[in-house]
C-alpha cells in the first residue's frame, strides 16, 4: 500500500496498530507508551492523511474510452 507508505512513522504505526491488527485504542495506547486520547488524535489525524493520499494517487474511475 502505497500511500500508507508515503505517511509519517507514528502515522503508520496507530493505523497499523489500530486498523490492520484490531487493537483498541487503549490497548495501542499501551503499546505506543501513550495516553488513549493521544492514540483517538492520532488515529483520526492519519486517516484523514491516508485518505488525502489515497485519493491524490487514486486514478478517476470511467476513464476515457
Amino acid at each position: 500500500m502505497t500511500a500508507l507508505r508515503g505517511l509519517g512513522l507514528a502515522d503508520q504505526r496507530v493505523l497499523t496498530l489500530c486498523v490492520i491488527e484490531g487493537l483498541s485504542e487503549r490497548e495501542a495506547a499501551a503499546a505506543l507508551g501513550v495516553a488513549p486520547g493521544t492514540v483517538k488524535s492520532r488515529l483520526h489525524r492519519a486517516k484523514a492523511r491516508l485518505h488525502q493520499r489515497y485519493t491524490a494517487t487514486a486514478e478517476p474511475l470511467g476513464g476515457a474510452l
